[in-house]
């Protein structure tokens, strides 16, 4: 499956927590289904009714699913906060 190339992603990481930002304009919250696992992020974003974007990483170390979220912020992007486990 081809990815659309418009959609980028960048993260970063703190002591506690991994940050992730996809830049998708205009989404909605909907439209947005983040889940995650011990040590993974899997992201599905509709885009329009004919194409989706989808994002899996994979990480180092493990993470605490119940305390990880994310916002849907409708002008620029979305944001993922990521609790890692202690």
């Amino acid at each position: 499956m081809a990815w659309p190339s418009k959609i980028k992603y960048d993260w970063y990481q703190t002591d506690s927590h991994v940050i992730v930002t996809i830049m998708i304009k205009h989404a909605k919250e909907d439209d947005v289904n983040i889940t995650f696992s011990e040590k993974e992020l899997n992201a599905s974003l509709k885009l329009s009714s004919e194409e989706n974007y989808k994002l899996k990483l994979h990480l180092l170390h493990s993470i605490v699913p119940e305390q990880s979220l994310f916002k849907v912020l409708s002008t620029k992007y979305v944001a993922v906060k990521i609790e890692q486990a202690q």
